[in-house]
């Protein structure tokens, strides 16, 4: 029995839990929730192996992928179905074993150095004529592949409604920079932006013209040096 302090810890653990982030860990745990109804104690025999029936059920999960609790009961139905019939496989031969040991006396008396494909030739004719086990496991067998048939179905029907999921958004790639123009001898020619000359924000100049001349800016009076004559207006 965990002590107080380890239920403290997984309380405060469970706590920081927030549940599956990504789409497959939802998926996976939307599948958690739902109930199996076929387990190995209902299905396996005593002589069976209850993990074999649980991977073959598994395997089948993984495959079909039931989304809601009535797909995955179409897929135990399969599962089980198939189960069955491999079943009636290991009982068929049992069956014709104990008929050839049974009847080994009465197939030397009739045939003399019989092999074993025609001891099981004579046992089958022998079966067919006076026992009803064999038609009686040839019916319960059309029976198990009309179950698994009808199961599958019924499954790929529901799942056909499902939507299907997007995909994802395209990555889009970052363009490199362009490459510098270069000349036939491998310098840089100045035609690319980055090498142009620095525009500046100045007024153009008025173009000359023989009938609007430029106008000419006044210049500074000069002062009269010394021993210039000044001249009286």
């Amino acid at each position: 029995m965990p002590s107080k302090r380890q239920s403290e810890a997984s309380r405060q653990n469970g706590a920081k839990s927030h549940g599956p982030v990504t789409p497959e860990g939802q998926a996976q745990s939307s599948q958690n929730a739902l109930r199996h109804g076929l387990t190995a104690s209902v299905v396996v025999l005593p002589h069976e192996n209850p993990a074999e029936f649980e991977q073959l059920r598994d395997n089948y999960i993984h495959d079909f992928d039931p989304r809601t609790q009535s797909q995955l009961d179409l897929v135990e139905t399969i599962a089980a179905a198939r189960w069955r019939m491999n079943r009636l496989v290991s009982l068929e031969t049992r069956l014709f074993e104990q008929e050839m040991s049974r009847h080994d006396e009465a197939m030397e008396k009739e045939f003399t150095g019989l092999d074993d494909a025609g001891k099981l030739a004579w046992t089958f004719n022998k079966m067919a004529t006076t026992s009803t086990a064999l038609a009686q496991l040839q019916r319960y067998e059309g029976q198990l592949n009309r179950t698994y048939d009808r199961a599958f179905k019924q499954l790929r029907s529901l799942q056909a409604t499902r939507p299907a999921a997007l995909p994802p958004p395209p990555v889009s790639a970052a363009l490199p920079p362009p490459a510098p123009n270069r000349d036939c001898q491998g310098a840089v020619n100045p035609t690319t932006p980055s090498h142009l000359p620095e525009l500046r924000n100045e007024p153009a100049k008025p173009a000359f013209s023989p009938f609007h001349p430029h106008p000419t800016t006044p210049s500074a009076p000069t002062q009269p040096e010394e021993g210039d004559e000044i001249l009286a207006a």
